[in-house]
């Protein structure tokens, strides 16, 4: 259902577009928005914060849904995704010599094809992200499977497909630690699995029932020293639609997951978690409201196209919080266990 209703919000919001194509937007809106914050500095000098803040209104966060966003090592590039209509994209921005940020535009190796969970490596060099893009000229481009792509200088390179040996039925989200190891999830059996290198590829194990539950799991980003699992579920114990849970590993066995609690989770649907190499910032996605469509009775349908022009539209928003809690909450568990 949840899917459904994206999609409804998404045609929607291309209807109210539509309509409002002859009248400047207002400069504010009913959720608060102001001017155009442009960002300045490495890692968009973001401020760590005790509760989420909404990660720069109107230039990465828009009536667009957005999710699933990463830096580089040193902060000075961003790729996150962007859905609409048609199919999800990848988006970059980087920083400039000026130190501004340049305007988001679709990374220039995206295909024609949705993708989306673009995740740096550890050490900036290669993103990984997922694609349905074909394996093979006039294949087919039903599966999702994860691909990588390097820079070189200041360009990127063409995308290359990681040879996975194992379960293969939708490969998403895929994060690595610093000694290579890939860390993501399947699709269609719910579950968390990780990768290591081998000579013909990657051999795939299940990360096991500490982890995984039957309700599914997902959006695995792990610790680039493989301390720590930050993941996605729908399993009991939530305070919503998706909750992001934490599993710390203990002399090399993943520990029972603890739900983050609020205020990073929420009664709504919240995904796709980074922590920044810095270890300084906690960067998430969620479709919360900051002011429901139902807080007060709608007069006219212009309510509901005013609305659907913000970014507080129901669809996922990108946003960032002090990453402090991991080490408070590594603590407790420790203590716990």
């Amino acid at each position: 259902m949840a899917r459904y209703f994206l999609i409804y919000i998404q045609v929607l919001l291309l209807i109210s577009f539509l309509f409002s194509c002859w009248e400047k937007p207002d400069e504010s809106d009913e959720a608060g928005q102001s001017a155009v914050q442009l960002p300045n500095g490495y890692f968009m000098d973001i401020q760590a914060t005790d509760t989420p803040s909404l990660l720069l209104p109107d230039f990465i966060s828009t009536p667009m849904g957005e999710y699933n966003g990463t830096f580089n090592s040193v902060g000075s590039e961003f790729f996150y995704t962007v859905s609409n209509i048609h199919h999800d994209v990848l988006v970059r921005t980087q920083l400039q010599e000026d130190g501004s940020w340049s305007q988001p535009k679709i990374a220039p190796f995206s295909a024609p094809h949705p993708e989306f969970d673009p995740l740096f490596s550890p050490d900036g060099s290669q993103l990984y992200f997922s694609s349905h893009r074909p394996l093979y000229t006039g294949g087919p481009t039903d599966a999702s499977n994860i691909w990588k792509v390097e820079k070189t200088d200041s360009t990127w390179d063409e995308p290359e497909l990681v040879p996975l040996h194992g379960p293969s039925q939708g490969n998403y989200f895929s994060s690595l630690t610093s000694n290579g190891e890939i860390y993501f999830n399947i699709w269609n059996t719910g579950e968390l699995y990780y990768a290591t290198q081998s000579d013909t590829g990657f051999i795939v194990e299940s990360l096991g029932d500490n982890v995984n539950s039957p309700q599914g799991d997902g959006d695995p980003f792990v610790a680039p020293d493989g301390s720590y699992l930050i993941f996605r579920s729908y399993r009991p114990g939530g305070l919503g639609s998706g909750d992001l849970w934490i599993s710390f590993n203990r002399m090399g066995e993943w520990l029972q997951p603890a739900n983050l609690g609020e205020p990073i989770n929420s009664k709504y649907n919240e995904m796709c978690p980074y922590v920044t190499t810095d270890d300084k910032l906690f960067i998430f996605s969620s479709g919360r409201f900051s002011q429901n469509y139902y807080e007060a009775e709608l007069q006219d349908l212009s309510e509901i196209s005013d609305k659907l022009q913000t970014w507080d539209n129901g669809q996922q928003n990108i946003y960032t919080i002090s990453a402090e809690f991991i080490e408070e909450m590594r603590n407790q568990v420790l203590e716990e266990n």
